[in-house]
């Protein structure tokens, strides 16, 4: 076999039974290719975004040909194979997290949206035709006319599919605009009415909250409910809070639903400390201490995972990271860059 770019090997001892009898012999592990200590500083919307990586897959890897490989080899086979996709899975479910808390971060968004497709309307295990609609809606509202111009062709969404054990889909999302003409209030009549509006919307209603719902959504989807967007830093936590471990069996492409044209963040510059653990222990201490607050004072985006053990000697990719966002007003990422480099041995790439 031979072995994938930007990969090593190392021979491991592997016990199996063959005839009755335990029979030991070495198997050839194909292991990518490692970055360690990597600070990357990413401008966020308004912000700057440092993120810390222990340890990651270093660029070019194929982690495909790696899993091929390894089960070519032997070296992946039963439960360590099984446990290998799970912590994978689990890793991919993070990327997905934190690329949708940047594009929450990088664009600006009016309502919190929820829609649950009626079932007489829509077959809601079928999802290509539900993304298409989505599609289909973003498109008649950018092209729609008001006295000859197009005021409502800025607008964008990002949704996380939420599935339900009985099967179906909800919506949970963001949007940048809703025309007015379909966006109605909840109100007390409604709440005196035979409507059975949900407990949440009827103390909402009463507490004098704005909250609505959109006709259009009504006629082509079914129920939905509109808020306006009180909070901008709860923002990433409420929307991430449907990216769930069963969401992660989900294919990637199908975990989030977004419009084109959403702002992303963009990498400033890659850093590499070159050091002790206590150079990295450092510069985590120095992302809290920079990090954007909560109204409780918590810091926001802060992030820490450590390696999972799978048995049987085999670790999955150790990574232990965290991340910080910065206000740019408070600190620039000119100050940025100037201050993560006391961290010594550090190159830019």
């Amino acid at each position: 076999m031979e072995l994938p770019p930007n990969t090593t090997a190392r021979l491991v001892p592997r016990t199996s039974i063959v005839d009755g009898e335990k029979v030991t012999a070495d198997v050839v592990q194909c292991i990518p290719d490692m970055q360690y200590n990597t600070l990357t500083l990413k401008s966020v919307g308004g912000s700057s975004k440092i993120t810390l990586q222990a340890s990651a897959v270093a660029k070019g890897v194929d982690l495909r040909a790696v899993h091929a490989y390894n089960l070519q080899s032997g070296w992946l086979s039963g439960d360590i194979e099984t446990a290998k996709a799970k912590a994978s899975q689990a890793a991919s479910l993070r990327a997905t997290k934190a690329n949708v808390r940047e594009l929450v971060a990088c664009n600006k968004w009016q309502y919190f949206v929820t829609i649950t497709f009626s079932s007489e309307k829509w077959d809601r295990d079928d999802l290509q035709a539900i993304q298409y609609a989505i599609k289909e809606c973003a498109r008649k509202w950018r092209n729609m006319q008001v006295n000859k111009e197009r005021p409502y062709k800025d607008f964008r969404y990002l949704f996380i599919p939420e599935y339900h054990q009985k099967g179906g889909v909800h919506l949970h999302g963001l949007v940048s605009l809703i025309p007015g003409k379909y966006l109605v209030p909840y109100t007390m009549d409604d709440v005196n009415s035979e409507k059975r509006l949900p407990r949440e919307i009827v103390e909402k209603v009463k507490a004098g909250d704005e909250i609505y719902h959109c006709s259009y959504f009504d006629e082509v989807y079914g129920y939905n409910v509109i808020e306006p967007v009180r909070s901008p830093a709860r923002l990433s936590s409420y929307i991430t809070k449907y990216l769930t471990k069963d969401l992660g069996r989900v294919p990637a492409k199908t975990r989030v639903w977004r419009s084109r044209g959403l702002h992303q963040a963009s990498i400033v510059g890659q850093y590499h400390i070159s050091g002790s653990g206590t150079a990295v222990d450092d510069a985590m201490e120095y992302m809290r201490s920079v990090a954007s607050r909560d109204s409780q004072g918590r810091p926001l985006y802060h992030e820490h995972y450590m390696p999972i053990d799978l048995g049987e000697g085999v670790t999955a990719q150790a990574f232990r990271g965290a991340s910080a966002l910065v206000n740019a007003e408070d600190r620039p990422q000119d100050q940025i860059k100037q201050d993560i480099s006391m961290f010594g041995g550090m190159r830019n790439e």
